[in-house]
């Protein structure tokens, strides 16, 4: 529908109500002269406004009934053209989506998460198709202004899909606020792409709160139900928040080199699930330099969460991932988050050892005066840095922002909302990085003599599933910590190509930061239940590379150094290079 149809739509609503309430006066003020006949009395009125009163009846009266009737009968057409804007909005909309829509992005369900993703997809141009069950009429009709068509249906159909233009899209975004709901609708998706229904594969995001009930689909994607190529993915605005934590404020920016990989204490204050994710994201990102690459022992970040039910989240934790504890320190801290007395002794105590401090609570005004708090206490030790202490302010379309309280400079602000939009929900970037990197990988081991299809990871992109993405997907994320580590960082242009940066490190930092690589890698597959064995087995989960670095072979070793190799190259692929920090 045209912005010019959403206008008279918007004008057509004042019209009727403005002609209703008017006409509802006119009659009252013309019934009053019938009133007032009934009650008059030459004793009790006299004087002007008896006299006012039967000029009225006599003229008027008649004329107030007829421009009543009439401003009923106008109210009541516009009332019928109104509902067929309304229902030919729809109609247009669906028209559109399914006849005229290419490479445009379906998201499922209406919610603050959904719209702002759409509106975020609409602002760079893409054509996006939202389908709900039930909204707002305003709120449906704001979001169309944006150029967002609106579907009125159930998406656990596959026909509702159909008739959103599913078998010409790019993407397909379920992000209700059920996970039942949201595992309905990637089966609907799935029927369609079994029946070929689709001429090109969207890539299907569902999103699932559960941690438990995600790590249970993410093995079924593991042991290949995912089938035919199809490319389904499994998100949380959660996890998306915290992997936006560390990559924005890193833990270890704090610390010297020497200090990393022993030396980051994470401290967390607020909501469960947050934390929760935050336990994962770290156990498979937080993995530093450290200068004894031939050491066997794994060094471990230390992660304290500070919350109500922080030790029943720590064992839920460790049912998920009965092997985070050999990648991560976890520690609980059972108390009240409001409660200041407790939070200054515990950092009176452990404030020298941390390197970060994450507050995110459950609303804004309890993340900014606790976040505060910890900035004061932080700060009467002198040991507040700018950006040490962050709050994460939760999902809202209209944020405070912390300089309305006054907060201290070195206050940083993680807004979640950002967490919804499409460079991180949808991984563009990360995606792009991860597809060439890939590629890298396959070209190498197909020249050291592989075949295609000899190990799930031998196969190009399209035909990988999931876990493999995730896998290739964060060893992008880590790309700048290693970096960091080497004292480089990224710019927006081509500065020193592969030949340079090689010149510049020596064949000692080549061995740590692949050592690095290797222990990243090692705990992500840990945290998703792979064990060691002699022999190869990706069917039981089974790896013979789970071993301290020192432990490969040379031509295993030689898979971690080319990652490190190949960054330069990696970045100017993806329109970025290299300078000396």
């Amino acid at each position: 529908m045209s912005k010019i149809t959403h206008k008279l739509v918007k004008n057509e609503q004042n019209i009727v109500v403005f002609a209703i309430f008017s006409s509802i006066f006119l009659f009252g003020l013309a019934g009053l002269s019938d009133i007032w006949d009934f009650f008059h009395h030459p004793l009790v009125v006299t004087g002007d406004l008896a006299i006012w009163w039967t000029w009225l009846n006599q003229h008027w009266q008649e004329k107030l009934y007829q421009f009543a009737k009439f401003l009923l009968s106008t109210s009541a057409i516009l009332a019928l053209i109104l509902a067929y804007l309304r229902q030919s909005g729809a109609y247009l909309d669906e028209l559109r989506a399914r006849l005229f829509l290419r490479n445009h992005t379906i998201i499922a369900g209406m919610n603050q998460r959904s719209i702002i993703l759409a509106a975020d997809l609409a602002h760079q141009g893409q054509s996006v198709v939202i389908i709900t069950l039930d909204s707002k009429y305003d709120e449906t009709l704001e979001i169309r202004k944006t150029g967002v068509c609106v579907l009125q249906g159930d998406a656990t159909n596959p026909a509702v899909l159909r008739s959103a233009g599913f078998q010409h899209a790019r993407n397909f975004v379920c992000i209700t606020n059920q996970d039942d709901i949201n595992i309905a609708m990637l089966e609907a998706a799935r029927i369609l792409l079994d029946q070929h229904a689709a001429t090109q594969k969207p890539t299907c995001f569902c999103h699932i709160q559960s941690p438990l009930l995600r790590n249970h689909l993410e093995q079924l994607t593991i042991m290949g139900a995912q089938g035919a190529g199809h490319r389904f993915r499994l998100f949380s605005i959660e996890e998306n928040t915290a992997s936006e934590l560390l990559r924005r404020f890193p833990p270890e920016r704090h610390l010297a080199l020497e200090q990393q990989a022993e030396g980051v204490h994470v401290a967390f204050l607020g909501r469960t699930e947050l934390a929760f994710m935050l336990a994962l994201q770290m156990a498979q990102s937080c993995h530093y330099w450290r200068a004894d690459y031939q050491a066997q022992t794994m060094p471990r970040a230390r992660l304290t969460i500070i919350s109500p039910d922080a030790e029943k989240l720590l064992t839920s934790i460790r049912q998920l991932c009965p092997a985070i504890d050999n990648v991560l320190i976890i520690e609980a801290v059972t108390e009240a988050p409001d409660d200041y007395s407790i939070l200054s002794a515990w950092i009176n105590t452990q404030g020298k050892q941390l390197s970060q401090f994450y507050v995110g609570l459950a609303d804004e005004i309890t993340t900014l005066a606790s976040a505060g708090q910890v900035l004061k206490l932080l700060k009467n030790q002198g040991l507040d840095k700018p950006g040490k202490v962050v709050a994460v302010m939760p999902l809202r379309p209209h944020p405070i922002k912390p300089r309305f309280w006054g907060v201290d400079a070195n206050l940083a602000v993680l807004e979640t909302l950002k967490s919804c939009q499409s460079d991180v929900l949808l991984s563009g970037v990360n995606d792009t990085l991860a597809q060439i990197a890939h590629q890298d990988y396959l070209d190498q081991a197909l020249r050291n003599g592989k075949q295609l299809g000899e190990r799930p990871a031998l196969a190009a992109w399209d035909d990988l599933n999931e876990f493999l993405r995730a896998g290739t997907r964060q060893q992008i994320a880590h790309i700048n910590i290693k970096l960091r580590a080497l004292g480089w960082g990224l710019v927006k242009q081509h500065a020193v190509d592969r030949d340079q940066f090689l010149a510049a490190i020596s064949a000692e930092q080549l061995e740590q930061i692949a050592e690095m690589e290797h222990r990243r890698w090692w705990a992500f597959h840990l945290i998703h239940g792979w064990t060691y064995a002699p022999k190869r087995d990706d069917s039981n989960l089974h790896h013979d590379c789970l071993l301290p670095y020192q432990q490969l072979s040379e031509h295993v070793k030689q898979y971690d150094r080319s990652t490190v190799q190949n960054i330069p190259e990696l970045c100017r692929k993806a329109g970025n290079g290299l300078r000396r920090l």
